[in-house]
């Protein structure tokens, strides 16, 4: 969908249907593109699934703690 500056301020609601749809909306002002209006996608649900077959993972540390002592971490210099 393309509008102009003014079609755009008419009907932003519909503007902003459209991209929430998937669609993506462009706005023009003297024929240039100056915008785009998506829509934002929804957050993925995580895929990951531990234990999908009883006795498949074993855990034998503190998932909380880091695997390296803090001293290794360059980042933390």
């Amino acid at each position: 969908m393309e509008l102009n500056v003014a079609e755009a301020k008419d009907q932003f609601s519909r503007c902003l249907a459209k991209a929430q749809a998937g669609e993506t909306v462009i706005v023009r002002k003297h024929g240039k593109a100056i915008a785009q209006i998506t829509g934002i996608p929804d957050k993925p649900k995580n895929q990951i699934q531990f234990d999908s077959a009883p006795g498949s993972v074993q855990v034998f540390c503190d998932l909380t703690e880091p695997a390296i002592p803090e001293e290794d971490w360059d980042c933390l210099k």
